[in-house]
């Protein structure tokens, strides 16, 4: 069967829909883990599009996922649905769209109930209140609520160019703008700061709803953004950078893409060695310590120290830093 379409123009969708329903049905978003209307809910009828009216999704075939979404292991009608790839947050997965209007419903995975073995769930960025958070499936990559150890990466690895004349830092990693923020107080009006942000969605975001978080630092003319890989500025950079701060994929243990993994691996650390200018400070942030990779580091050729700094004012979790220097003398190597 082939169901009819409805096409509508962006100003007609938002007289449509309300606010919540355009951003996850146009914007591709979701509302925050356990807070959606009907995530728990035990009635039984069919789920309909918002947008359109198209039956989706029967009370018949919900489960508990346990992930905070509403879940079922099959669409009312194959046809009433369409699955595309969806690469965003540095991931492969299946997104699940409306047949008729195109809407964003969520994504299926694999990991479901018998008889089919699917899950058909919602999972992207989201929103509460003035709360933003960004996240991958179910793992919550950054919020908007902790933010103080990214400001903290700018603070130690700026913290001594100030007064540098021409002063350039690479950050890796876009995030909510915090790190960027950070280290653009610390910088002189000289400076330049290249930013690297793998997934296109997070640059939206930031020029969208997320720019008002860290104050707009995108506006900031002393600011050029990449859309790409970091590795690939760290690989072609000699002697570049004062400082290269680094946060990406939840840190060198919590890899998402594995284009990352050679950014903490010996030949990445190498590379990175190479583009730092003399005196230059590479800066790394994680949620958590990872002795094996500052041995990593020494190895490397870096003199490095580990700080823990709060994921947020008024103390509760705290995260990990690196902070490297290349060690006078030190021959690089990949060992």
């Amino acid at each position: 069967k082939v169901v009819d379409k409805v096409v509508c123009s962006d100003a007609e969708w938002r007289t449509k829909l309300s606010p919540e329903q355009y951003q996850v049905l146009r914007e591709k978003g979701t509302e925050r883990a356990f807070t959606g209307k009907y995530w728990e809910t035990k009635e039984k009828g069919t789920y309909v599009c918002a947008a359109c009216r198209l039956p989706l999704f029967s009370s018949e075939t919900k489960f508990d996922s346990g992930t905070g979404w509403p879940s079922f292991w099959a669409p009312i009608a194959p046809e009433n649905v369409a699955t595309e790839s969806d690469r965003t947050y540095m991931m492969l997965r299946t997104e699940v769209l409306c047949a008729r209007c195109g809407g964003h419903l969520g994504h299926v995975f694999d990991d479901g109930p018998d008889p089919t073995g699917l899950r058909y769930c919602l999972n992207s960025a989201a929103r509460r209140g003035d709360e933003f958070s960004i996240r991958a499936g179910a793992q919550e990559l950054m919020n908007s609520r902790m933010h103080g150890s990214e400001e903290a990466l700018a603070a130690r690895g700026c913290a001594e160019l100030e007064r540098v004349p021409g002063a350039r830092v690479l950050v890796g990693g876009l995030g909510m703008g915090f790190t960027l923020r950070a280290c653009l107080d610390r910088l002189g009006p000289g400076a330049r700061v290249d930013v690297a942000e793998l997934v296109p969605a997070v640059l939206r975001w930031n020029r969208g709803p997320l720019a008002p978080l860290a104050g707009r630092p995108l506006d900031d003319p002393r600011v050029q953004l990449h859309e790409g890989d970091v590795g690939a500025l760290i690989r072609g950079a000699r002697a570049a950078f004062s400082a290269i701060l680094l946060d990406v994929d939840n840190g060198p243990a919590g890899l998402t893409a594995e284009s990352n993994a050679r950014l903490y691996g010996p030949g990445g650390l190498a590379d990175a060695a190479r583009a730092l200018a003399p005196g230059g400070v590479y800066a790394l942030w994680s949620p958590a310590d990872d002795r094996r990779f500052t041995e990593r580091l020494r190895r490397a050729g870096f003199a490095v120290r580990t700080e823990r700094v709060p994921a947020r004012s008024g103390g509760g979790a705290r995260h990990t830093l690196w902070l490297a220097r290349r060690a006078a003398g030190a021959v690089l190597g990949q060992q």
